[in-house]
Protein backbone atom coordinates (compact mmCIF):
# COMPACT_ATOMS: atom_id res chain seq x y z
CA UNK A 1 0.00 0.00 0.00
CA UNK A 2 1.01 3.54 -0.69
CA UNK A 3 -0.37 6.67 0.96
CA UNK A 4 -1.94 7.78 -2.35
CA UNK A 5 -2.98 4.48 -3.94
CA UNK A 6 -3.42 0.73 -3.47
CA UNK A 7 -2.84 -2.07 -5.99
CA UNK A 8 -5.13 -5.08 -5.75
CA UNK A 9 -4.49 -8.21 -7.81
CA UNK A 10 -5.63 -11.80 -7.99
CA UNK A 11 -3.02 -14.42 -7.20
CA UNK A 12 -1.62 -15.80 -10.48
CA UNK A 13 -3.23 -19.01 -11.70
CA UNK A 14 0.25 -20.13 -12.84
CA UNK A 15 3.28 -19.48 -10.65
CA UNK A 16 6.39 -21.54 -11.39
CA UNK A 17 9.61 -21.50 -9.38
CA UNK A 18 12.90 -23.38 -9.43
CA UNK A 19 14.56 -25.21 -6.53
CA UNK A 20 16.03 -21.91 -5.28
CA UNK A 21 12.51 -20.45 -5.07
CA UNK A 22 13.17 -18.09 -7.98
CA UNK A 23 10.53 -17.43 -10.64
CA UNK A 24 11.46 -19.86 -13.43
CA UNK A 25 9.78 -21.77 -16.25
CA UNK A 26 11.57 -23.17 -19.31
CA UNK A 27 8.50 -24.02 -21.38
CA UNK A 28 5.92 -21.34 -20.64
CA UNK A 29 5.19 -18.24 -18.59
CA UNK A 30 6.34 -18.34 -14.99
CA UNK A 31 3.31 -16.22 -14.01
CA UNK A 32 -0.12 -16.04 -15.62
CA UNK A 33 -3.23 -14.30 -14.38
CA UNK A 34 -6.85 -15.05 -15.30
CA UNK A 35 -7.03 -11.99 -17.55
CA UNK A 36 -4.22 -13.49 -19.71
CA UNK A 37 -1.39 -11.23 -18.52
CA UNK A 38 1.88 -13.21 -18.35
CA UNK A 39 5.42 -12.79 -17.12
CA UNK A 40 8.40 -14.82 -18.32
CA UNK A 41 11.30 -15.59 -15.96
CA UNK A 42 14.31 -17.89 -16.13
CA UNK A 43 16.54 -18.33 -13.04
CA UNK A 44 14.82 -15.37 -11.37
CA UNK A 45 15.58 -13.07 -14.32
CA UNK A 46 12.73 -11.47 -16.25
CA UNK A 47 13.03 -12.32 -19.95
CA UNK A 48 10.87 -12.14 -23.05
CA UNK A 49 8.46 -14.77 -24.29
CA UNK A 50 10.76 -15.29 -27.32
CA UNK A 51 13.70 -16.29 -25.11
CA UNK A 52 11.61 -18.96 -23.38
CA UNK A 53 9.38 -20.25 -26.16
CA UNK A 54 11.34 -19.63 -29.38
CA UNK A 55 15.05 -19.49 -28.52
CA UNK A 56 15.90 -20.81 -32.00
CA UNK A 57 14.64 -17.50 -33.42
CA UNK A 58 17.09 -15.42 -31.36
CA UNK A 59 19.76 -13.67 -33.39
CA UNK A 60 23.32 -12.74 -32.61
CA UNK A 61 22.32 -9.09 -33.12
CA UNK A 62 19.64 -9.35 -30.43
CA UNK A 63 22.10 -10.89 -27.98
CA UNK A 64 24.72 -8.26 -28.71
CA UNK A 65 22.18 -5.43 -28.30
CA UNK A 66 20.93 -6.66 -24.91
CA UNK A 67 22.21 -4.30 -22.20
CA UNK A 68 21.37 -6.46 -19.17
CA UNK A 69 24.28 -8.88 -18.60
CA UNK A 70 22.09 -11.54 -16.92
CA UNK A 71 19.52 -11.50 -19.73
CA UNK A 72 22.37 -11.63 -22.28
CA UNK A 73 23.86 -14.66 -20.45
CA UNK A 74 20.50 -16.46 -20.54
CA UNK A 75 20.02 -15.54 -24.21
CA UNK A 76 23.44 -17.03 -25.07
CA UNK A 77 22.59 -20.17 -23.12
CA UNK A 78 19.23 -20.60 -24.89
CA UNK A 79 20.80 -19.68 -28.26
CA UNK A 80 23.48 -22.31 -27.69
CA UNK A 81 27.12 -21.60 -26.87
CA UNK A 82 28.35 -23.51 -29.94
CA UNK A 83 26.07 -21.59 -32.29
CA UNK A 84 27.04 -18.36 -30.52
CA UNK A 85 30.77 -19.05 -30.98
CA UNK A 86 30.23 -19.93 -34.67
CA UNK A 87 28.14 -16.86 -35.41
CA UNK A 88 30.51 -14.50 -33.57
CA UNK A 89 33.37 -16.01 -35.56
CA UNK A 90 35.18 -16.75 -32.31
CA UNK A 91 38.93 -17.16 -32.68
CA UNK A 92 40.73 -20.41 -31.95
CA UNK A 93 43.59 -19.48 -29.62
CA UNK A 94 45.03 -22.95 -29.04
CA UNK A 95 44.32 -26.60 -29.92
CA UNK A 96 45.67 -29.87 -28.56
CA UNK A 97 44.72 -33.31 -27.27
CA UNK A 98 44.19 -34.01 -23.58
CA UNK A 99 47.26 -36.12 -22.88
CA UNK A 100 46.00 -38.37 -20.08
CA UNK A 101 43.92 -40.72 -22.23
CA UNK A 102 44.88 -42.78 -25.27
CA UNK A 103 42.76 -41.67 -28.22
CA UNK A 104 41.58 -38.49 -26.52
CA UNK A 105 39.52 -36.13 -28.66
CA UNK A 106 40.95 -32.79 -29.79
CA UNK A 107 40.04 -29.71 -27.82
CA UNK A 108 40.25 -26.01 -28.50
CA UNK A 109 40.58 -22.81 -26.52
CA UNK A 110 38.34 -20.20 -28.16
CA UNK A 111 37.69 -16.52 -27.56
CA UNK A 112 34.53 -14.64 -28.52
CA UNK A 113 34.36 -10.97 -29.48
CA UNK A 114 33.65 -9.98 -25.86
CA UNK A 115 36.94 -11.56 -24.76
CA UNK A 116 35.28 -14.52 -23.03
CA UNK A 117 37.30 -17.72 -23.39
CA UNK A 118 35.99 -21.26 -23.62
CA UNK A 119 37.60 -24.67 -23.53
CA UNK A 120 35.68 -26.64 -26.15
CA UNK A 121 35.92 -30.40 -25.91
CA UNK A 122 34.01 -33.55 -26.77
CA UNK A 123 33.16 -36.36 -24.38
CA UNK A 124 34.41 -39.50 -26.10
CA UNK A 125 31.70 -41.76 -24.67
CA UNK A 126 28.65 -39.54 -25.28
CA UNK A 127 30.00 -37.52 -28.26
CA UNK A 128 28.58 -34.36 -26.60
CA UNK A 129 30.46 -31.12 -27.10
CA UNK A 130 31.03 -28.99 -24.02
CA UNK A 131 31.69 -25.25 -23.94
CA UNK A 132 33.31 -24.45 -20.61
CA UNK A 133 34.04 -20.81 -19.84
CA UNK A 134 37.51 -20.22 -18.41
CA UNK A 135 39.36 -17.14 -17.12
CA UNK A 136 40.52 -14.66 -19.76
CA UNK A 137 44.11 -15.13 -18.56
CA UNK A 138 44.23 -18.74 -19.79
CA UNK A 139 46.34 -19.16 -22.95
CA UNK A 140 46.44 -22.95 -23.57
CA UNK A 141 44.04 -25.87 -23.34
CA UNK A 142 46.17 -27.37 -20.57
CA UNK A 143 45.91 -24.15 -18.53
CA UNK A 144 42.14 -24.17 -19.13
CA UNK A 145 41.96 -27.72 -17.74
CA UNK A 146 43.80 -26.63 -14.58
CA UNK A 147 41.50 -23.60 -14.22
CA UNK A 148 38.42 -25.83 -14.49
CA UNK A 149 39.56 -28.85 -12.47
CA UNK A 150 42.06 -27.40 -10.05
CA UNK A 151 44.82 -29.89 -10.93
CA UNK A 152 47.14 -30.67 -13.82
CA UNK A 153 45.94 -33.44 -16.10
CA UNK A 154 49.30 -35.20 -15.61
CA UNK A 155 47.90 -36.23 -12.20
CA UNK A 156 45.10 -38.25 -13.80
CA UNK A 157 45.94 -41.84 -12.89
CA UNK A 158 43.40 -43.72 -15.00
CA UNK A 159 44.48 -43.91 -18.63
CA UNK A 160 42.39 -45.49 -21.38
Amino acid sequence: MHEKFCIVSDFPEVLCKNERNQPHCEDGPSHRWRDGWELWFLEGVRVTEQIVMRPETLTFSQIKAETNAEVRRIMRNRFGEGRYLRETKAKVLHMDYEGARVGAAPRALMQDEEGRRFLVGTDGSTKRTYYMEVPATVTTCREAHVALCGFDEAKIVSKS
